[in-house]
């Protein structure tokens, strides 16, 4: 016998929003003291870095942001889909976009991160 999966299966749901959530805030306390380093070490030297290696950290930063803000969208759009196949391969497919974009910005900040000299 074959289980039958839930409508529009398990996977974005509240422990999807809250691994985000998670995701998001440890990796934008990341992105805070890459900057914090970033300006330490400017100071140091006594010149401005270029200003494109904190653009990055930035950039990362307000995409986290819209990377919570997305998956709250997919968490409460869920419901007022209707309850077939196509709907629930779009939200799981959504919430798979979202987790796979936010390990490329965690590896954009883990090689910035290398990148600084202390």
């Amino acid at each position: 016998p074959v289980m039958e999966q839930p409508p529009l299966g398990v996977f974005a749901d509240h422990e999807f929003q809250s691994l985000v959530g998670a995701v998001v805030t440890m990796t934008l306390a990341s992105a805070t003291h890459i900057h914090i380093a970033l300006k330490k070490a400017e100071a140091r030297a006594g010149e401005a870095f270029p200003e494109n290696t904190r653009r990055k950290a930035r950039l990362s930063a307000f995409s986290l942001i819209r990377l919570m803000f997305f998956a709250v969208v997919i968490v409460m759009a869920k419901p007022l889909l209707p309850a077939e196949p196509s709907s629930s391969s779009f939200v799981n497919g959504a919430a798979v976009l979202v987790v796979l974009f936010g390990i490329l910005i965690l590896v954009d900040l883990t090689k910035l991160a290398f990148s600084i000299d202390p």
